[in-house]
């Protein structure tokens, strides 16, 4: 009878462990997820009037189909425009430790992106619609859809960190921002 109780909290005991993996999504990969709450502020006079605007929830580079998109979650809804001011969203993608790709947005009067290269001279945008995607700001939701295939050596895979910036005041090149970054648990990977 012993035998039979010990093996029953042992099955009891190893389901508790597959739950916990589940709910906590396994392994320490990074996985997007940001602290809410984390904006700094850099530059003199305060934050910027609705700070918060710049705090990251979760951010997520992955492919769908013939696209990739880049997608960040935001604590508050992002507005249609900031008067005066700007949310900027870039993400910084890297290959084997250097600097390779700059994939940007901004909300400001309206919503626009781009995409950089910092190794050749490639560069495309929603401005002038040689960007070779779109860029969409519903709710909390910012996300850059990009078409690789139209796009001379973009990567298959890469790291990549998010950091969003509000200027309150885009007139004024001393004006305090405030920044976030994500994912908290280092540069995440796209493959």
């Amino acid at each position: 009878m012993d035998k039979r109780v010990g093996a029953f909290l042992g099955v009891i005991a190893l389901v508790a462990v597959i739950i916990v993996v589940l709910v906590t999504g396994g392994s320490g990969t990074s996985s997007g997820d940001d602290a809410g709450g984390d904006v700094a502020v850099e530059g003199e006079g305060g934050a910027p009037t609705n700070a918060d605007l710049a705090d990251v929830a979760k951010a997520d580079v992955r492919r769908e189909g013939d696209e990739i998109l880049f997608v960040a979650e935001m604590a508050m809804e992002i507005p249609e425009q900031i008067e005066g001011g700007s949310l900027e969203f870039r993400w910084d993608l890297s290959i084997g430790g250097r600097d390779a790709w700059i994939i940007s947005a901004l909300v400001a009067t309206d919503t626009t992106a781009a995409v950089t290269a910092q190794q050749t001279n490639y560069g495309s945008s929603t401005i002038d619609d040689t960007m070779p995607g779109s860029v969409e700001a519903d709710g909390t939701t910012l996300t850059i859809a990009l078409r690789p295939g139209n796009i001379d050596a973009f990567p298959d895979a890469f790291s990549w960190r998010l950091r969003t910036t509000l200027d309150g005041d885009r007139a004024d090149p001393k004006s305090p921002v405030a920044y976030d970054e994500a994912p908290d648990g280092g540069p995440g990977q796209f493959r």
